[in-house]
């Protein structure tokens, strides 16, 4: 928690700016590997970054990606 100076910045936020699959989807709502790249705000510190994840397609134009980014504090 004093890392990430949780007093001050008590919120972890990242804006999904672009995600791109990086292989086909081998059937509707699959789960395929996804580049997606935005901007994480952390401990009052906003920086760029590429993570690699995963997404499927939901329907009605929305798609849920989720993923997972190792980080040294």
């Amino acid at each position: 928690r004093n890392a990430l100076r949780a007093g001050a910045h008590p919120e972890i936020a990242f804006v999904l700016e672009r995600a791109a699959a990086t292989a086909p989807e081998a059937r509707p709502g699959a789960w395929v590997p996804v580049l997606a790249e935005g901007r994480l705000r952390l401990a009052g510190t906003e920086r760029p970054v590429r993570v690699r994840a995963e997404g499927r397609r939901e329907g009605g134009g929305r798609v849920r990606v989720r993923g997972s980014h190792a980080m040294r504090m």
